[in-house]
């Protein structure tokens, strides 16, 4: 799993990744649950109708029936799932993180989305990941 935050300029890893005929390749499998999903966490779009079929819980079922055909590899947000990642989970999971310089992101970011939050900008997220989720 790699690990990143929005405008991370992740293209270059996810292209030699998908070159790659050994894994499945999943790209952001977390990013549109907690936004369009039934069971969404963010408010962003909240006048946006759900997303039929599309639920956190859909996307855990996803990849654990492609994982059980091929090794995966997915990236994405950590702020996308961050809150469904006990240790348990994590222990499956062998992560990887991609940072970025922070000014970058964060400029990047409030280009597309000036009122983003600090959550969605993502630094203190994959801090708690890469510190096994300690506080």
């Amino acid at each position: 799993m790699l690990w990143a935050n929005p405008r991370s300029t992740w293209t270059a890893f996810e292209w030699m990744m998908r070159k790659r005929s050994d894994f499945t390749r999943v790209h952001k499998p977390f990013n549109e649950a907690p936004y369009y999903g039934s069971d969404r966490r963010s408010q962003r779009d909240a006048d946006v109708a759900d997303t039929e079929g599309m639920s956190r819980s859909a996307v855990w079922s996803s990849l654990a029936e492609a994982e059980a055909m091929n090794p995966v590899f997915v990236e994405d947000f950590a702020s996308s799932v961050e809150h469904e990642l006990t240790e348990k989970r994590l222990g499956g999971i062998t992560s990887t993180f991609l940072l970025r310089d922070p000014r970058r992101v964060i400029r990047g970011l409030t280009k597309h989305r000036p009122d983003c939050s600090r959550d969605e900008i993502g630094f203190t997220v994959l801090h708690r990941l890469s510190t096994g989720l300690r506080p």
